[in-house]
């Protein structure tokens, strides 16, 4: 910590910020420290219930406590909506978001996503079920976020050999037209992943990682399955398997529109406010008192 906690005391000290906010994670806990020796208000928000391990350290002595997802239930914290990180622009159409991605506007869009690093068992699952998926789902095109690597190249060659129209990129920086263009996706259930798909009303198959102990990608997603939002199928991480599942549900949902609508229509109810306008309002609030103590 030593280096990291030095560094970060000279910082506040050279900008003197009105309060830290923190998202966790294990690069966050020494620059909480600074923040408390520095008396700058620290204020954590916590994007999984149960909040992380990093998280739980800060929170013993962070001035505001919030979390931020559908389904919070850890005492001690204060509950707000999820933070929202990309929308699509208010007024922009699907077929507007999907020509700024390079897809053809006219086509419905499978959006696949495992996170900024991909997802193997998804990818991998993918590569499986091209050849059923453009049977199931004729004349929808594919934009899939896949990481890096020679996944590229089997990705290409299975969504070619199975003319299937798609494009694939490592690290998507287009999300917010990525949701805005999307007519159904398939994702793990992180909580920025979550908080995206109820604000885009994007009817939504969750494969949540299947490696965590406490399983909180399921209690991130299970508020929009219990709307009537989404699906949650278990990852069992092995192609052969999540396959036939998989391959079911897409085409069930594809062949049946009056059921995305009514998905989109709950994920809009849902969805209603941004968890990040009432942290900023509380900031807000707290560079208020503090100037009126300079006066």
């Amino acid at each position: 910590w030593g280096p990291s906690l030095r560094a970060a005391r000279a910082l506040i000290r050279e900008f003197r910020p009105a309060a830290l906010v923190t998202t966790g994670g294990f690069v966050s806990a020494p620059v909480a420290r600074a923040a408390r020796l520095e008396r700058v208000p620290v204020i954590l928000i916590a994007l999984d219930d149960p909040p992380g391990k990093a998280s739980r350290l800060i929170a013993r002595r962070a001035d505001r406590r919030f979390l931020a997802t559908f389904a919070a239930n850890s005492p001690g914290w204060d509950a707000i909506p999820p933070i929202v990180r990309l929308r699509a622009i208010g007024g922009d159409t699907p077929s507007h978001c999907r020509e700024r991605l390079g897809l053809d506007p006219s086509k419905p869009t499978l959006f696949i996503t495992g996170g900024s690093q991909g997802a193997r068992s998804l990818n991998e699952t993918l590569i499986h079920i091209a050849p059923q998926l453009a049977e199931i789902a004729p004349g929808w095109q594919v934009y899939h976020q896949c990481g890096s690597g020679d996944i590229l190249e089997r990705l290409e060659h299975a969504y070619s050999d199975a003319r299937i129209p798609h494009k694939l990129v490592e690290y998507c920086i287009d999300m917010a037209d990525a949701w805005g263009g999307a007519d159904l996706a398939i994702a793990r259930a992180g909580a920025g992943t979550v908080a995206e798909v109820a604000r885009n009303a994007v009817p939504t198959i969750f494969l949540p990682y299947p490696y965590h102990a406490d399983q909180h990608q399921k209690r991130n997603a299970s508020p929009l399955v219990n709307a009537g939002g989404a699906i949650i199928l278990d990852d069992t991480t092995r192609a052969d398997t999540n396959a036939p599942v998989l391959t079911r549900t897409i085409g069930e949902l594809v062949a049946d529109e009056p059921s995305r609508q009514k998905m989109k229509a709950a994920l809009k109810n849902l969805a209603s406010e941004d968890g990040a306008e009432t942290v900023a309002k509380f900031i807000v609030s707290l560079d208020a008192r503090r100037t009126e103590s300079d006066l």
